[in-house]
């Protein structure tokens, strides 16, 4: 009211207007000028500095999470502010929507922010504007939309920049960074939360300190535990110094995580007794709650194997409060964890409900999907499929344990619509040859399940190796692969471990079809080496690699058409791509390319479909936790952003029932090495109906690499089938190297084509 009223009132709104002329110079937000002119122009003041003074009220609330109290007067505000035609109404809407963030009314949020961005860029309200992109983005990623997320955390980005806010910069490439660390894209991860980190220097706000310390603890967890917990360390400093209970909370349940998972137990178990007592003072009853659940779900990891009555209580009083909250993947989190509980308890009954209550939350999640993207690897949820294979496998109820595992390697929307009707085991061999296998992995934490499948049987053992044993065996073969070893130990002892211990039930095949699980993704099969009869497993039997058993059978199901005498499209997405492509065109009789100009998304995605081989050399950014987030990248149209990326998504909308091989060529700008393999573009294209991909695992010589696609490209055009070829390929290369390890390991074939 002083402020409207003359006097000393008018020094003030001097002074506003001066700073307001001056942010819109430096910044162009003209969302302060708007403001006093709304001042000097009212013709009821009174009521206008009302509005102003209940904004200011809520506002402070809020500042102080107090969101429960802040809501009502916000609201109001809003109200008052938009009669009193204030610019700050808009100000008060964005601290609304992110009342429903934390609130989870995610739809409400979107209606109501969506057109307030476009009003904010009308009138030059920059901080609004990236306000309600952050919290567009925020929302779109809790729903699972991460295209639309990345979107609106770019536009955020964009809004920053423009503004020069060096804390909302920094702020929008911390969301950057943590967008792009779930979806699996690990060189943008960093990209963005190295930009972020450097807002440490320039901040003074210990909100904003929180938020990018707690990601990077996050983030670098991913990595080393030990470094995590250093910056974990950091993190409660600042909370404390912030003086948020909430966040303080927070930041000791991490640490206790982080800690139980180093077994350092009684640390953690003080870690979590003081995140309790900062519990007990929280202010509001919507953030309590949400912390309480990261609490608990801490707490029931940390007791599992010395108390598990206790570490079950705990699970189902999270469980409750997921539950009133109904956040069904919470709940679907939680319920895994309560089964892992009831395991070690011995109640493997009460355990089997707990996974059949958490698989049903999530699929009655994931069946309201509607973006391609959602799902993820680094989702603890399909620990309730990998927790359920195993109990089904330890209770000898292989039937269970197959269908479940076939239900878990179907991870994206495009896969499960290809599979109309399942097929369960006996439907699975019954598609077989006589002279063909599956070898289908489930590494669990503790243990390994290698099944063989068969025409006229199934089996299943298990192994005692550990995930980090599988992972070192896998990481040390393909250190071999890439300095071209002439002793195969890794090879070696992984076909110790997967192969030897089947090698009676594989007898008489010479088709292998690999169905492995991710710890075995990126491995090189091929490669592995049988000591006895001093061949590689190439050598022996043509390999193939499936998404599941599944697809496999159906592919055995339909019908055959091989690719001799097809056309080829050969694509060369840059300058780097186009001498490839124009080789690869050279070897068949017709075909086609696009090259140069001509290489472009849309191009890509109308010719493509039309051709029976396509050849794709382009530079590709890997997803390694979801292949519909993979991406070629072509250049982008003029002005238009991203425009040129085709995603996994992409390509598995698009039927491509015509094309039977895709031949994916990643092309590095690294003189000599590939970068992380064009696998994970592979799904997609089967997902679309192609039923041979040939592509690369990561780390072979790029040059030698090209040279043996060349080669398996000229077997093709001579009418010799897409398997066949590759082998033949392969075979040749270890005869005329004299059986060192190279790039012939790093070429695989998803599918089939005969």
């Amino acid at each position: 009211p002083t402020l409207l009223s003359g006097g000393s009132g008018s020094t003030e709104l001097d002074r506003l207007r001066v700073m307001s002329q001056a942010m819109l110079r430096v910044t162009g937000d003209a969302m302060y000028v708007d403001v006093v002119a709304a001042i000097d122009g009212h013709v009821q003041p009174q009521a206008l500095a009302a509005a102003h003074h209940q904004y200011a009220q809520a506002a402070a609330l809020y500042a102080d999470d107090r969101y429960g109290d802040a809501e009502p007067g916000l609201r109001n505000a809003v109200a008052a502010l938009t009669a009193a035609g204030s610019p700050l109404a808009a100000r008060a809407r964005v601290d609304l929507a992110s009342i429903d963030y934390v609130n989870g009314r995610y739809d409400a949020l979107a209606q109501n922010m969506a057109p307030e961005v476009g009003n904010a860029r009308t009138h030059r309200y920059g901080y609004v504007a990236a306000r309600a992109s952050w919290i567009l983005g925020l929302s779109a990623f809790m729903q699972g939309r991460h295209g639309d997320a990345r979107g609106y955390y770019e536009d955020a980005l964009g809004e920053a920049e423009s503004l020069k806010d060096a804390e909302l910069i920094a702020g929008a490439h911390n969301l950057l960074a943590s967008l792009f660390h779930y979806v699996g894209d690990e060189t943008s991860t960093w990209i963005h939360l190295i930009s972020a980190l450097r807002g440490l220097d320039v901040t003074r706000s210990l909100k904003l300190r929180h938020g990018l310390l707690i990601n990077a603890a996050l983030i670098v967890r991913a990595v080393s535990e030990e470094a995590a917990l250093a910056i974990q360390d950091e993190v409660i400093r600042n909370a404390s110094d912030w003086g948020r209970e909430g966040a303080i909370a927070e930041a000791f349940a991490q640490r206790a995580s982080i800690l139980t998972s180093l077994n350092r137990r009684e640390l953690a178990a003080n870690d979590l007794n003081e995140a309790r007592r900062q519990l007990a003072g929280g202010k509001d009853p919507a953030m309590t709650g949400r912390v309480e659940m990261i609490v608990l779900s801490a707490e029931t990891d940390l007791l599992r194997s010395t108390n598990p009555p206790a570490a079950v209580k705990a699970a189902e009083t999270a469980i409750a409060l997921a539950s009133a909250r109904r956040d069904r993947l919470r709940m679907a989190q939680l319920q895994l964890r309560l089964a892992q509980a009831n395991i070690v308890w011995g109640r493997e009954a009460a355990a089997q409900l707990a996974l059949e209550r958490g698989i049903a939350a999530f699929e009655e999640e994931r069946s309201s999907w509607s973006d391609e993207a959602r799902s993820s690897s680094r989702d603890e949820l399909w620990g309730l499929f990998e927790t359920s294979v195993q109990l089904a496998i330890k209770r000898k109820d292989y039937d269970r344990a197959f269908a479940l595992s076939e239900r878990a390697r179907v991870r994206t929307l495009a896969e499960a619509r290809a599979i109309a009707t399942p097929r369960d085991l006996k439907m699975v061999q019954a598609s077989l040859e006589a002279n063909e296998a599956i070898l289908a992995l489930n590494q669990f934490d503790n243990e390994l399940a290698v099944w063989v499948i068969r025409r006229t049987g199934a089996s299943v053992i298990t192994r005692p190796m550990t995930r980090a044993q599988a992972q070192q065996l896998v990481a040390r073969q393909q250190d071999e692969v890439r300095l071209e070893a002439s002793v195969p130990r890794a090879g070696r002892a992984l076909y110790n471990e997967i192969v030897r211990p089947v090698a009676a039930q594989l007898k008489d095949v010479d088709r292998l079809v690999i169905v492995p699980d991710p710890t075995y993704e990126d491995a090189p099969f091929a490669a592995m080496w049988n000591e006895v009869t001093q061949h590689f497993l190439v050598q022996d039997v043509a390999l193939r690699f499936a998404p599941s058993a599944t697809a496999i059978a159906i592919l055995n199901g339909s019908e055959r058409r091989g690719t001799g005498n097809a056309t080829a499209l050969a694509v060369g997405a840059g300058d780097l791509a186009r001498a490839d492509a124009m080789a690869v065109a050279s070897l068949y009789r017709s075909s086609s390319l696009l090259v140069g100009e001509a290489a472009t998304r849309p191009r890509l995605l109308a010719d493509a479909p039309s051709f029976p081989v396509v050849h794709l050399a382009a530079p590709l950014v890997a997803s390694s936790i979801n292949p519909l987030l993979s991406q070629l990248v072509f250049p982008d149209a003029a002005g238009v952003r991203h425009s040129g990326k085709v995603s996994g998504t992409d390509i598995a909308s698009q039927p491509m029932t015509q094309t039977r091989l895709v031949v994916l060529d990643e092309v590095e700008t690294s003189p000599s090495h590939r970068g992380e393999g064009t696998l994970s573009m592979a799904r997609p294209f089967m997902a679309a109906g192609v039923p041979a991909v040939v592509g690369t695992l990561p780390g072979a010589d790029e040059r030698a690499a090209r040279d043996l696609m060349i080669g398996f490209h000229r077997e093709i055009a001579n009418g010799v089938s897409a398997e066949q070829a590759l082998s033949r390929v392969q075979r040749n290369t270890i005869q005329q190297n004299g059986g060192r390890l190279g790039a012939w390991t790093a070429l695989v074939m998803y599918g089939s084509d005969r």
